[in-house]
């Protein structure tokens, strides 16, 4: 709190809009620098030039993908075997065991390996180190070595206001996380670890000190859940002052006080850990925006530690980048407050983006919603927000201890209420949270699978064509719980219901690539559906009456078009799968960022301002206007041909309504075009290809909600293939 001015952040209503940065990655190339330059000047880790760096949610995310990177992705290999020594921190084991990964499987202690031939089998070891440990704080070391050993190195907290820094580590792959850094576990960059007190209850009928503490008013850890004797607790010492004085005043100093009176038992912490405060430059990459004078209650309120956030912002914002660019604040952060540059739109150039590329290709391939910026744009005072840098520190919430926003559930009720489409039941129906819907996509798969080694695996179906990701996703993770067995098609007409396996059959509506509003094709007892509905707004489609199914998945990224801030929302009927959801998303990254919810809710807030309505009717006229142009080059074309789409009736709107889908579904009608995606790209425009969404080849997806420079070369370029017929 001290370094408010220099630690806050205007994140404006438009900053990173987009899946990627301009450059196609997910990553910010200044953060990854800024990352190298800590790292050299801790000295706690190597980074050579041929190293490289990845970003996850938290930690958490972050070790199962080591796993998965580690593990042999061949079926005719026996899985690997990870292993770690007790004392452990409890998730790599839970983690590994959530998976139920067919390529890996949780094998215990390493003690149980350690005087085996290890580098003689013919099985991959994955052991992980944490160093310094959690719970005891040792600064381990790896046990097996071989070279079908691999060493994941959790070093969360090597960092030197937790332990000495005797040398920089240099290990083949290294985790760190910001949450143990900075103090901000909230973020979810990085990942989860404590500082803490390893006690031990030293008394032979002291067996178990978990509940001895209890007793005495103090809530630990038990010492079995780090794969320890009972005699063992775990006590955080990085909570708030309050915390550590209630615990060291109230309860430690009473407990030994009874302990040297009454001889009752002994307690011994294992180390001292004394705890500073210390603060780096956020994470977060922001584009800024407002005004820095409010009123509130007629009085002017005058910003003070803001007043730097306020100016970074407006430097940034008035960088126009001749308008087919955008200017953000991610290279003033850690670059000595230079000139941040332009990111310019496709097909143009150069330091402002004035440069106009006549040789370029129309990018339409990607689902960036960047049609939805200028609506931002427009509202930069109501949709920027204030960033501290103490904002939602904590894994949790301090209110209920929860990892969502109870503000943002009662927004998204309010949400679907005036949009009229999805129906969430006051107390019949569940809310939980996803980075993006992507991660809630598996957290249903998993809560709808059988979690028993007696049941087969459960048959994942949709019908083609269909989001790549259902099947990409399914193949990834190559869970023994659930396996993609292909198109619903193949087991429509089979007598499904009566087998003794549970088929999830995906459904998106409005379909993504045709822009379709789909059904369930399979029905009966033994069948669970989850229905996508990233796309079921009032901009993209009519909305006819009011979802009511048994789960749901919704996303920011085409409701506002926040893409880049990997927030999405499943609502649940069944009590049951909620839970089995929440564990999943829990144990993957620790939920979702505060900071990504507390953008959510601000972004909500903005969109229900009046009727509720703006953000709808400025996004439906945008996307009919390109759906109109469109189609007026297609009814020119025998070549090519658009999907058929009808007027429907809009409950929202309140009238019929044309069509407005998200992507065009093209269609090359020559015999001899058996492969569109190809001839589209001779004509210079890139598309997707059919065969990514299970279908012919004769079919490509074009984006049309990315720029409006995008979309005009786009339309550039399919006008002048047309033309050529």
């Amino acid at each position: 709190m001290e370094r408010g001015e220099r630690s806050g952040i205007w994140v404006s209503g438009w900053h990173r809009m987009g899946y990627t940065y301009s450059d196609g990655s997910l990553m910010s190339e200044m953060l990854v620098k800024g990352i190298k330059k800590l790292h050299q000047l801790v000295g706690n880790a190597i980074i050579t030039n041929a190293s490289f760096i990845i970003f996850g949610g938290g930690a958490t995310q972050l070790l199962n993908a080591a796993v998965y990177a580690f593990s042999s992705n061949s079926s005719s290999l026996s899985p690997a075997k990870v292993v770690t020594t007790a004392p452990s921190y409890p998730v790599y084991k839970i983690q590994t065991k959530l998976f139920n990964c067919r390529n890996n499987r949780y094998e215990g202690d390493t003690s149980l390996w350690k005087n085996n031939s290890v580098s003689q089998m013919n099985t991959t070891f994955i052991e992980f180190v944490t160093s310094p440990n959690n719970p005891d704080g040792k600064l381990n070391k790896a046990v097996l070595n071989g070279s079908n050993v691999k060493t994941i190195h959790d070093l969360a907290y090597y960092w030197p206001h937790f332990t000495a820094i005797p040398s920089p580590a240099d290990e083949d792959l290294m985790i760190f996380t910001i949450s143990k850094l900075t103090g901000h576990a909230g973020t979810r960059f990085g990942g989860w670890i404590t500082a803490y007190a390893w006690l031990k209850c030293e008394r032979e009928e002291d067996e178990n000190c978990y509940e001895i503490l209890k007793a005495a008013k103090i809530e630990g850890r038990e010492g079995s859940s780090y794969g320890a004797y009972d005699r063992y607790v775990r006590l955080s010492l990085i909570g708030s002052q309050d915390d550590f004085e209630i615990l060291i005043d109230l309860r430690l100093y009473n407990t030994e006080r009874y302990r040297t009176r009454e001889n009752k038992f002994r307690v011994r912490a294992s180390k001292t850990v004394y705890l500073t405060h210390s603060f780096f430059l956020w994470s977060l990459n922001s584009l800024l925006f407002m005004l820095v004078r409010f009123e509130f209650n007629h009085e002017t309120w005058e910003p003070s530690w803001s007043r730097g956030a306020a100016k970074e912002a407006e430097k940034v914002a008035g960088i126009e980048c001749s308008g087919h660019g955008r200017a953000y604040l991610d290279g003033l952060i850690l670059n000595g407050h230079n000139q941040p540059l332009c990111d310019c739109n496709t097909c143009y150039a150069g330091p402002n983006c004035s440069l106009f590329l006549s040789n370029c290709s129309a990018h339409a391939e990607s689902g960036d919603p960047y049609f939805l910026e200028p609506f931002w744009m427009g509202r930069a005072e109501s949709s920027g927000i204030l960033v501290s840098g103490w904002h939602r520190m904590g894994y949790n919430f301090m209110n209920d201890g929860s990892l969502i926003s109870e503000m943002l559930v009662k927004y998204i009720n309010k949400l679907h209420h005036v949009v009229g489409n999805a129906i969430i039941s006051k107390n019949g129906s569940f809310i939980v949270f996803g980075c993006g819907s992507t991660q809630l996509l598996n957290a249903a798969v998993y809560a709808f699978s059988p979690n028993s080694s007696m049941d087969s695996p459960a048959k994942v179906v949709t019908s083609a064509p269909y989001y790549p990701i259902y099947r990409t996703q399914m193949q990834l993770f190559n869970s023994r719980d659930y396996r993609y067995e292909g198109d619903t098609s193949l087991w429509k007409n089979n007598s499904f219901s009566q087998m003794n396996t549970t088929f999830i059959e995906f459904v998106t509506s409005p379909n993504n690539p045709d822009g379709k509003l789909n059904k369930a094709i399979l029905n009966g007892s033994n069948v669970k559906t989850i229905h996508d509905f990233a796309y079921f707004w009032p901009h993209f489609t009519a909305i006819p009456s009011p979802a009511d199914e048994d789960l749901m998945i919704f996303t920011i990224s085409k409701l506002t078009g926040h893409a880049g801030t990997r927030f999405g929302w499943a609502i649940i009927k069944d009590k049951g799968v909620y839970e089995r959801m929440s564990s999943y998303l829990s144990l993957n990254t620790m939920g979702v960022s505060r900071d990504a919810q507390l953008r959510a809710l601000k972004l909500l807030g903005v969109v229900l301002e009046g009727d509720g309505t703006q953000l709808f009717k400025f996004a439906y006229s945008t996307m009919k206007n390109r759906w109109t142009k469109l189609k007026e080059i297609f009814s020119n074309s025998k070549r090519f041909s658009l999907q058929k789409l009808s007027p429907e009736y809009c409950t929202f709107f309140k009238t019929s309504r044309d069509p407005t889908p998200a992507y065009a579904w093209v269609k090359c009608e020559r015999e001899e075009d058996r492969n569109c995606y190809e001839i589209l790209k001779a004509a210079k425009i890139e598309g997707r290809e059919g065969s990514l969404y299970s279908a012919e080849d004769r079919y490509v997806r074009l984006s049309l909600i990315k720029t409006q420079d995008d979309f005009d070369i786009l339309i550039n370029y399919l006008t002048k293939l047309v033309h050529q017929e």
